[in-house]
C-alpha cells in the first residue's frame, strides 16, 4: 500500500504529465519533447504498476501504451543521398503521428488514473 506522502506525489506527477501531454498535442511537439514524454511516461506507468493496489487504476495503466519513439538524427552524409534523406524524413513523420496519437491515449488515460486517485488520497487524511 502506498502511504500519503507518496500519493500526493503520485497525483502530482500525473499533472505533470497530463500538462506534458497537453503542451505537445497544442503543438509542441519536437522530437526532443515527444522522447522525453515517452520515457517519463514508461517510468511513471512502472511505479503506478508497482506502488498502487486500485484495480480501476492498475486496469487504466496497463491500457496506457508503451511509446518508443526515438528521434531520427540526420547525418550529414544522408544530405549527400537525397532519396534517403527524404525516406527518413518520411519515417520520422509517420513515427511522430503514431506517437501523437499514442500521447493522446495516454494523457486520458492518466487524466483518468489522477481523478481516482483523488479518493484514495482523501481516505487516507480520514
Amino acid at each position: 500500500m502506498i502511504d500519503k506522502k507518496r500519493m500526493s506525489l503520485l497525483i502530482r506527477q500525473l499533472k505533470d504529465i497530463i500538462s506534458q501531454a497537453n503542451r505537445i498535442l497544442d503543438g509542441n511537439s519536437s522530437s526532443i519533447e515527444i522522447e522525453n514524454f515517452a520515457k517519463y511516461s514508461n517510468e511513471l506507468k512502472g511505479f503506478i504498476s508497482k506502488n498502487i493496489s486500485n484495480e480501476e487504476i492498475l486496469n487504466l495503466n496497463k491500457e496506457i501504451p508503451h511509446i518508443n519513439y526515438k528521434r531520427n538524427r540526420i547525418k550529414i552524409w544522408f544530405i549527400l543521398i537525397l532519396p534517403y534523406w527524404l525516406i527518413i524524413l518520411y519515417l520520422d513523420y509517420y513515427a511522430r503521428k503514431k506517437s501523437l496519437d499514442e500521447i493522446k491515449t495516454s494523457r486520458n488515460k492518466y487524466a483518468s488514473i489522477e481523478f481516482l486517485s483523488h479518493p484514495l488520497l482523501n481516505q487516507m487524511s480520514s
